[in-house]
């Protein structure tokens, strides 16, 4: 399978320069397939060299982690992109991008589903995640304090650093027994949807205009985002792979009955009728 990414990484590669090459968001969708590309050739080497060690499938596991954490980062870059396209030969291309990334990061789960979890690795990634929070925190203290959402957006970002922070210190340095993992299951729902809204503020005042030294901020904060919420979703399957989430049941509500009721005799009869102390009908009294 490690074969057959590294054939998806350059088929992304290739349709990139056909299509997308001088295109907004082209030059760092260029830098992350190039990354990728590489990593899916150390994957591969890695997997051909692995003698079944623990530090083997350490290393293996580590590129996975790497690779499904980019495949993640092209993905959004590619939904982010096709906004800003202009052309049928140009849409047609991310749609055939997208397609590829999307099969690019199936066959990246397929592989992953083999390599083992452990607390050391949930702990680096959130530590990731940490590190990819405050870097957007300081984008907006760099470029974007002093405008009508900027007070809401500190706010905001800061309770995502605070939640971060607290996630990634009950998860340092523990073993199995010490992480609640529905718990950080929760927490990384919290941070994905408080994302979600940040990203909604910093559109907000794009449409109302920033500075144009300030531009950059809104570009450099999207691409913050996009590795906070690709952090957050590799975070995410990790701890899936530990102990799945179980779905929860659909309650089912007892079919009624509809149909008319009738007597013994198959007449009609009246549900709010009033009957005496020997079940016949007083109507008929």
């Amino acid at each position: 399978m490690t074969s057959q990414l590294t054939q998806y990484t350059k088929m992304l590669h290739d349709q990139h320069h056909a299509f997308l090459e001088g295109q907004r968001h082209g030059q760092k969708l260029d830098d992350d397939v190039t990354a990728l590309e590489r990593q899916a050739e150390a994957l591969q080497a890695t997997v051909t060299q692995s003698d079944g060690s623990q530090q083997s499938m350490q290393q293996m596991r580590g590129s996975a982690s790497d690779f499904l954490q980019l495949s993640f980062r092209i993905s959004r870059t590619i939904d982010l992109t096709q906004p800003w396209l202009r052309g049928g030969q140009a849409q047609n291309g991310i749609t055939q991008m997208r397609q590829v990334a999307q099969g690019t990061t199936t066959i990246a789960l397929r592989v992953d589903q083999y390599l083992p979890v452990d607390t050391q690795l949930i702990d680096r990634q959130t530590e990731i995640l940490e590190a990819a929070v405050k870097e957007l925190h300081d984008e907006f203290h760099e470029h974007l304090e002093g405008y009508e959402v900027s007070r809401h957006l500190d706010v905001d970002v800061e309770g995502v650093e605070t939640l971060v922070e607290h996630m990634h210190g009950l998860a340092h340095n523990k073993n199995w027994g010490q992480i609640n993992f529905t718990h950080r299951w929760q927490d990384i729902g919290q941070v994905k949807q408080k994302t979600a809204h940040i990203e909604s503020l910093f559109v907000r005042q794009a449409q109302i205009g920033v500075r144009t030294q300030d531009w950059i901020g809104i570009e450099h904060s999207r691409d913050a985002i996009t590795d906070v919420l690709s952090s957050a979703y590799l975070l995410e399957h990790m701890i899936r792979k530990t102990q799945p989430v179980q779905q929860q049941q659909p309650i089912r509500q007892p079919i009624r009955d509809t149909r008319p009721l009738r007597d013994r005799h198959g007449h009609p009869v009246d549900p709010n009728r009033a009957l005496d102390r020997h079940g016949h009908s007083r109507d008929h009294r």
